[in-house]
Parts: structure tokens; sequence; C-alpha cells
């Protein structure tokens, strides 16, 4: 600071706490994406052909992706086209088939409280009206949901491979003859190489009659040049630039919903704001919440000097000042959400946060905020807004607090899972892996969980994801090694 600040005496604490101000997400018209989304309307015309695509879309975070899919899925008709997606997250790059999971998961949306014999039924039912031998696809499908098939519980990781691999290819084809198919994996970047894999030698399969799309951030490329020459015209690739200074300014108006946008606030983002799409719109977020650019009877004004207020120069650092701004009880019910992931489930978070007394409408007050939205799905779920939103709330926690939460998540799967945990042993290993390694009973269920979704993957013939899982467990105990008789027989079981 060059000159002095006023400083106050703390008096009393005040009995009624101001209101805090009225937030609301704003959000653009989709500016700049002419071209891209003729390219997906192009690939819709040739699926009603029967003609399938191979679509990439690449970009840095903020660009714009899945908006572009969202807005691409707004012109479809959904009673006429099947729509299936699968997301993979930073926090499962290592559980195999994991995005091809979550989408079998969305499909039949499955509730947390289901048996295996519950999830093994919806399978079966949802197989049954889709294929013509559901015995020879449910037990590899079924196998990604951790149930267990007596039929191929000697059957070697590699030959159950190949036969998964024919039963999602099986399935898919019976899907893709019922209506058209679009197929969306979001955030391959942080897909587990298993998957991957898998995903080449499907997409590569011109028989189908899908739109394949896939999203991801640069460097990562799913296709080398050799495989994109051979699929030829089927496949095409939107790399989704930051926009030009001029559709900055047109985004800027969409997001004020008027042409007369004050000049110094024009002035500002042509001169120090990126073309960075989620840049510009979490700032203008910002400044509304803060309440520098204010609305009145439809006229909007600053009030206050742009250019001598403390504007964050990165996303990171606008967006941890929304979070700033959130009453105690909301930011701490985000902070507890992030620790999910970027999808948060309902029941397990009611059941653990420490607001759930309050938890709707703080949960209302952060999705007014667009921090958060709920989903559409049977089970009502929440999902961050963008990957990096979650990211940053995450690690806005105290390591303790982080810890402590990830202690609660898994130990609330143990308790309410118990029949089903195989099918959550990557998600246990994730969460005791991230609490406090120094409790003895911790660390212990770290190093019990991360060998299980070892020997789960090495199941799958995943060795790459299973070397992993079983290298972390194995520095967990040396690090935390107490000497007793036990440890040391399980790092020679290693």
């Amino acid at each position: 600071k060059t000159k002095p600040v006023q400083a106050y005496r703390l008096l009393a604490p005040r009995e009624l706490p101001n209101k805090t101000r009225p937030l609301s997400g704003r959000r653009a018209a989709l500016i700049g994406r002419q071209r891209e989304m003729a390219v997906l309307a192009r690939a819709m015309a040739r699926l009603q052909e029967g003609q399938g695509s191979n679509i990439a879309i690449g970009g840095e975070a903020g660009t714009g992706k899945s908006r572009l899919l969202e807005e691409f899925r707004a012109t479809l008709d959904l009673k006429a086209v099947k729509w299936m997606e699968g997301h993979a997250y930073a926090y499962t790059q290592n559980i195999s088939y994991y995005p091809l999971i979550n989408m079998i998961k969305r499909e039949l949306a499955f509730g947390k409280g289901d048996t295996p014999g519950k999830v093994a039924a919806r399978l079966d039912a949802y197989l049954e009206g889709l294929v013509s031998s559901p015995e020879n696809v449910a037990p590899y499908i079924g196998g990604l949901l951790s149930l267990q098939y007596p039929e191929v519980a000697k059957m070697s990781p590699e030959f159950w491979k190949s036969r998964l691999h024919h039963a999602i290819l099986t399935t898919l084809d019976a899907q893709a003859k019922q209506a058209p198919l679009v197929i969306c994996f979001e955030d391959l970047q942080w897909a587990d190489p298993t998957f991957l894999n898998f995903l080449r030698l499907l997409v590569a399969k011109p028989k189908f009659g899908i739109i394949f799309l896939y999203t991801y951030r640069p460097p990562f490329k799913l296709f080398g040049d050799e495989a994109i020459a051979k699929m030829g015209e089927t496949y095409q690739e939107i790399r989704l630039q930051e926009l030009s200074p001029g559709e900055i300014q047109e985004m800027l108006a969409s997001l004020l919903q008027t042409a007369a946008v004050p000049e110094d606030l024009k002035r500002f983002v042509q001169e120090k704001v990126e073309t960075n799409p989620f840049y510009l719109e979490e700032m203008i977020n910002s400044l509304t919440e803060s309440g520098m650019l204010q609305c009145e009877a439809g006229n909007w004004r600053l009030t206050g000097n742009l250019d001598e207020a403390d504007i964050p120069s990165n996303i990171q650092s606008v967006i941890l000042g929304r979070i700033d701004r959130l009453e105690d009880a909301a930011k701490s019910l985000l902070q507890e959400a992030s620790v999910f992931g970027r999808t948060v489930p309902y029941e397990p978070l009611k059941n653990i946060s420490r607001h759930a007394g309050n938890l709707d409408g703080l949960l209302e007050r952060l999705e007014a905020f667009d921090l958060l939205r709920s989903t559409s799905q049977e089970q009502q779920n929440y999902v961050f807004k963008h990957a990096m939103i979650q990211d940053v709330v995450y690690n806005s926690l105290l390591k303790k607090d982080r810890q402590a939460m990830h202690r609660r998540i898994g130990l609330w799967i143990e308790r309410m899972l118990g029949s089903r945990l195989p099918e959550f042993y990557e998600v246990l290993a994730f969460h005791f892996r991230h609490s406090d390694l120094s409790q003895k009973d911790l660390s212990q269920k770290a190093v019990h969980y991360l060998r299980e979704s070892g020997r789960k993957s090495l199941q799958q013939y995943a060795v790459q994801e299973s070397n992993q899982y079983y290298q972390r467990a194995f520095q967990i105990l040396n690090q935390n090694l107490h000497g007793s008789e036990e440890e040391k027989s399980v790092i020679i079981g290693f």
C-alpha cells in the first residue's frame, strides 16, 4: 500500500448480519461458433442417411467445448435421436474403462442404494429389449459394474477383454439400429489408457452408423496421422480457439443483454481482458456480484474506476474471488461438494455435510450463483459448472479439512454400499489415499482398497492402471510403516 489504511476497533458482533447481495450467474449466447455448429449439423445430416462420423473437439480450458456440445444437443429431437454420454475426470485417470462405465451408469440410471441384484436386473432388462442374446453380453458389461458371473469367473483377463469389446460392439450396433445414435465422451485427456485403446478400436469400425464426439484439451490427441488418414471423410477435427476481440465485445453485450455497454467497460475488456469466453463470463459475474457493475432501470453503470480496481488477471483468481464473496455456509458447502469431484451425488452430500439442515436452500443459492447445476437424472445430483471451478474450490480447502472430508466420504461409502463395494474400490482408494494417512486405520484402508483396485484392473487386463494402484499402495506402506507383522506380510505379498 502506498497510503495509510484506516483501522477500526471491533466493538461487538452484529446481531443481524447484512443481507448478502443477490447473486445471479449471467450467461451469454453462443458467440463465434457458427462454423463449428455447421460441422456438427452436417454430421447429423449424414447420420440421418445412415453414415457415421468421428468428430474430435479440442481446445484449452474455458474455450467452450462443453458449451458447444450443449448447444448442439439442444438442436436435436431427443425423442427421435438417442444421445449417450460418458465423462472422464481428473480423479478417474486410473479407473479402467471409466468413461464407458460412466456412460452405462447414466444410461441405466442406477441409484446409490441399488443392490447388486437390482443392478443386474436393470442391466438384464435393458439388454433384453436390445440384443438377441443377452446372456452373451451381460456377463461382460456387468463385469464393468463389478457384478459377479460364474461363467466368467475362471476366464483369463485377456479373453475377458476380447469378449467385453465384442459385447460393447454388439450393444452399440443394436442401439444404432433402433434410432440415430450420438455418443459423446468428454475430457479424454483424463481418460485411462485401457479405455483410450478400446475407443480407438471402436471408432475405427466403418459399419457403425453413429456420431462419435469426444472433447479434450491439448496436447492430448486421440489419433495419429495414419489413423486419421484411414478414417478419411468420416473424421473431422474442431479446434476451438479463443474468440476474436470483436466476438468478445459481442459476448460482453450478450452477457449484459444490452447494446448500451458502458464505454469504460468496453475499453477495459478490449485492453486487458483475455479472449477466453469462460474468463470473460466469470469476470462479468464477479463485477456484478461485487457491486462494481450495477444495473438500474435496465441501464448498466460502473460504480468505480476499473483501472484502479483489483481485478484478477487470471481465471483461477476470478473464480476464487467469487467463492470468497459467498456467505460462509454456502462457501463451506461448496468446498465439501468439491471433495466428491466434478459430479456431486445428493444423498451422500446430505448425509455427510455439516449443513444438512439447510442443504436445499444452499444448493439453490449455489445454482443461482451458477457454480453448481442440478442434473435431470432420476437420482438428483449436482455438477460443477466447469472442471476448473471444482479444482479451484477443492484447492481452497485447508489440507486437514480436505483430509477429513475424504475420510467421511470413504466411511459413508463403506457403511452404506457394503454389498456393492467392489464397484467402488477405485473410489474408496481415492478417498482414503487422500485422507490423513498418519492415522493407522486410514492408511490400512488406503492400502487395502488400492490393492483391491489393482486386482480388479488386472482382471480386466488393464495392466498399466493395475501397476499404478500397486505402486501407490507400496508407497503408503513404506511411508507409514508401524512395524507390525501384518504390514510386513502385506509388503511380501506385493
